[in-house]
């Protein structure tokens, strides 16, 4: 019975906050977020065939960013976000497939691939952004142009 009052107490304060109208639709108001997940490469991108020029070899990693918006208008913002993801570093076996690959196309005796360092990017963009509001819904669309450090 105590389970029961829990959970429907739960769903009371859900709903009450909910309806409490913490953001108001008819005026935005200048945002800043943290967001952070994992980086899956896929496609060539991830692949490890030394015969695809497209092949990156890249890994599972992180993603972190900042981002926000300064409205200057009612619905019209200024935007911007900075992110960093790092796709891991080349293991064992990419400098097997990477050496094997350059004795072959070369017709080498032998060759040696050292793995120095991650591979990861930062991110700084910026643009304009609008939102669309419909009742308790904001769609904000955004074009942003920037800098990208690999």
């Amino acid at each position: 019975m105590k389970k029961v009052y829990t959970i429907i107490s739960i769903f009371i304060l859900l709903f009450t906050a909910f309806d409490a109208g913490a953001q108001d639709a008819t005026k935005q108001k200048s945002d800043i977020s943290l967001y952070s997940g994992w980086s899956i490469p896929q496609g060539n991108y991830a692949g490890t065939d030394y015969n695809n020029n497209q092949a990156g070899f890249a890994k599972r990693g992180v993603t972190i960013a900042v981002d926000g918006a300064v409205y200057l208008k009612k619905n019209f913002a200024i935007a911007g976000i900075i992110s960093f993801q790092d796709q891991g570093k080349l293991n064992q076996s990419n400098t097997d497939i990477l050496s094997q690959g350059y004795v072959n196309s070369y017709s080498a005796d032998n060759a040696k691939v050292i793995a120095y360092d991650r591979y990861h990017n930062w991110n700084i963009l910026i643009g304009p952004q609008y939102s669309f509001t419909y009742k308790d819904f904001i769609l904000d669309l955004r074009a942003s142009a920037g800098l990208v450090w690999v």
